[in-house]
């Protein structure tokens, strides 16, 4: 629902046509130019780069395609894996939301990142490959759905790339 409302933006990540993960921005919200971008990734992907590589295209996209100012990530104090991912993409940390999120029948402290427009341009320019070099993402998704079968979590995307990111409903 909130992906219908315009809040949310739900995405797959897929690799050798599995479904291995999901990410996408949460709580956008356009008048203020910000978002959230949340993850998730089996365990067995994980310390390959993959969600780092797709978060760094998700902010390139949030940053120039929907004009963000300030994208968000929240991290479970306990996550280490899970905050090394905004840390290496230059995320700065705000601060910690004490009891922040309740996950799994408990409360857990967040550690809130942040990133802003203007840095992320500054980082990106002095990368070279930085931004959607390193993972495609499909932007034509409404175009291609159309053409071919909605993908849905049993399904496999046609013509996958390794670390590819799909604009799908999950």
């Amino acid at each position: 629902t909130e992906a219908r409302e315009g809040t949310a933006l739900d995405l797959g990540v897929y690799t050798d046509g599995k479904l291995i993960g999901s990410m996408g921005f949460n709580g956008i919200k356009e008048s203020k130019r910000r978002a959230e971008i949340g993850y998730w990734l089996s365990e067995e992907y994980e310390g390959q780069g993959i969600m780092t590589d797709c978060v760094r295209a998700l902010a390139d996209y949030g940053f120039k395609e929907m004009k963000l100012h300030r994208i968000e990530i929240h991290c479970s104090t306990n996550n280490v894996k899970s905050s090394a991912v905004p840390e290496r993409l230059g995320f700065k940390l705000d601060g910690i939301l004490r009891d922040g999120s309740f996950l799994y029948n408990h409360f857990e402290s967040s550690e809130v990142y942040s990133l802003l427009e203007d840095e992320w341009k500054q980082r990106t320019s002095r990368k070279s490959g930085a931004g959607l070099a390193s993972v495609p993402m499909r932007k034509d998704f409404d175009k291609w759905n159309a053409e071919k079968k909605k993908v849905h979590r049993k399904e496999n995307p046609p013509d996958a790339h390794p670390r590819e990111v799909w604009w799908c409903a999950l």
